[in-house]
């Protein structure tokens, strides 16, 4: 077996792979994320997605508590800790159990099973082979003319 082996390596770490790269991991694959800028993920991670979700999920519990009473339960006087809160949202964006690589120079390295592309693909072309996916809100003509060059190329986007 090759030292490099991945059972999937993911190209984009954007909405599409992360959630990809987060899934993959958990059901026990050995996963690497590519990312040729220096972060993972954009506005959605960073700024929008994740972390209101976190917050919502945060001031769902925050309400819960103060309904203890309702349930026959003590009351509480809760005061919320910002900073902890902050911190909770930094924690759910860090939380990734894969690899991670930056920079674009790693796929001649690497041996995989399955290849996702999530993000613009024509740069990729020539690492596509039976069994890669992609995932991508670029336009068709990238779609088309990634499967007119491999067959059983899976192409899912607009």
């Amino acid at each position: 077996m090759h030292p490099n082996r991945r059972d999937l390596v993911i190209i984009g770490g954007g909405a599409g792979g992360l959630v990809v790269a987060s899934v993959a991991s958990q059901l026990g694959l050995k996963v690497t994320l590519i990312e040729q800028k220096h972060r993972l993920g954009g506005d959605c991670l960073h700024a929008g997605c994740v972390p209101s979700k976190t917050l919502i999920r945060t001031a769902e519990v925050a309400a819960l508590i103060r309904r203890a009473p309702a349930f026959g339960l003590p009351a509480l006087d809760l005061a919320v800790d910002f900073e902890a809160v902050r911190a909770r949202i930094r924690e759910v964006v860090e939380q990734l159990d894969a690899e991670v690589l930056y920079g674009d120079d790693y796929l001649d390295n690497l041996a995989y099973e399955y290849l996702i592309i999530s993000m613009n693909i024509r740069n990729y072309l020539p690492h596509l082979r039976e069994n890669s996916l992609l995932i991508t809100a670029g336009d068709q003509d990238d779609i088309r003319l990634a499967v007119a060059v491999r067959q059983n190329v899976r192409a899912f986007g607009e």
